[in-house]
């Protein structure tokens, strides 16, 4: 396993006892703990994240724990990221039911953003233990994302729609999967070239808001009252029925995994509340979204599937391509 800086115990403990503004009255570092987050878990390559257990010692003289959490990447995401969270701090999510976590700061020397720990498992943790309370959480989830796309930011840096990198994402996932499964028929190629077409078709870029990018059971956590999402690395300026069509199937593919169907119509009241929420009307230019982001997120979960699994998969998402054309 490559080493990282923001891993490596030493190099941390030196980080953390140059920036003790971070800990708000202390004097020292006395211990730290580094806990790796698993690699096979983060979809970049490239990126390391990291929990951090500190003791620290204060001016008082007493010690005290704190428990932060941080990710690096050489690409720019992470300052991306910085700078969303601010905002969204700033725009009313420091507080109240739903919010995000407290940055604290982006440090370029290690492509580093470090922020507070949330105390709370991930809606995908309550998945796997079954907690009795996932419907609730995933209603509460999907507020939490109405009042983000209705939250207007203005001191935020338009992170643009660009048609050429949505083509390369395309191609890239067209040639992963054409990769594993083969394509003798030509069928992933076609798909994903009509989604490509088809979406350049119905999208109006100029009613973009600002979207997650990867909101799923893994980035939304719950505790004592309190929704917080995190992961903003893959946040742009898009159609907001991405974020809430990518999180329903997601969800719903998970739940089917773990045999937990009964969960099924929580998520999709969720889903309908949403666009109620939202004042968002089933028209024929509805339907072909939803349709044309259910075929793009099934891309994705089909990559990460086997054989016999992904020619079902593939089957549901010429489907949903006719429906979306």
């Amino acid at each position: 396993m490559a080493s990282n800086p923001i891993t490596d115990e030493n190099v941390m403990k030196k980080f953390f006892a140059e920036h003790l503004e971070i800990f708000g009255g202390a004097r020292g570092i006395s211990s730290i703990k580094i806990f790796r987050h698993d690699p096979s878990l983060v979809i970049s390559q490239t990126a390391v994240l990291a929990k951090y257990e500190i003791t620290a010692e204060m001016t008082d003289g007493s010690s005290r724990s704190f428990t932060l959490r941080g990710s690096s990447d050489p690409s720019q995401n992470r300052r991306k990221s910085y700078f969303i969270l601010q905002a969204l701090r700033q725009a009313g999510f420091d507080q109240g039911p739903f919010q995000v976590q407290k940055p604290l700061g982006y440090f370029e020397e290690y492509h580093f953003l470090l922020y507070e720990n949330f105390p709370g498992p991930s809606l995908m943790q309550d998945f796997d233990k079954n907690a009795p309370d996932c419907s609730e959480k995933i209603a509460k989830g999907i507020e939490w994302l109405a009042k983000f796309h209705q939250t207007e930011l203005p001191s935020l840096p338009r992170i643009y729609y660009d048609w050429g990198n949505e083509i390369k994402k395309f191609q890239k996932l067209k040639t992963d999967l054409v990769t594993k499964f083969g394509d003798p028929q030509k069928r992933i190629s076609q798909a994903a070239d009509t989604l490509a077409e088809t979406e350049k078709k119905l999208f109006r870029p100029q009613e973009f808001v600002l979207a997650h990018g990867d909101f799923q059971p893994n980035n939304i956590l719950a505790a004592n009252g309190v929704t917080s999402v995190i992961d903003f690395n893959d946040a742009f300026f898009y159609d907001e029925l991405f974020d809430l069509i990518y999180f329903q199937v997601q969800t719903l593919y998970m739940l089917r995994h773990r045999r937990m169907s009964g969960l099924e119509t929580s998520v999709d009241s969720a889903v309908k509340n949403y666009l109620k929420l939202r004042k968002i009307r089933h028209s024929t230019l509805v339907e072909k979204k939803i349709a044309l982001f259910t075929a793009k997120t099934l891309l994705r979960i089909k990559i990460l599937t086997n054989h016999q699994l992904g020619s079902e998969i593939l089957r549901e998402i010429e489907m949903y391509v006719r429906k979306a054309v």
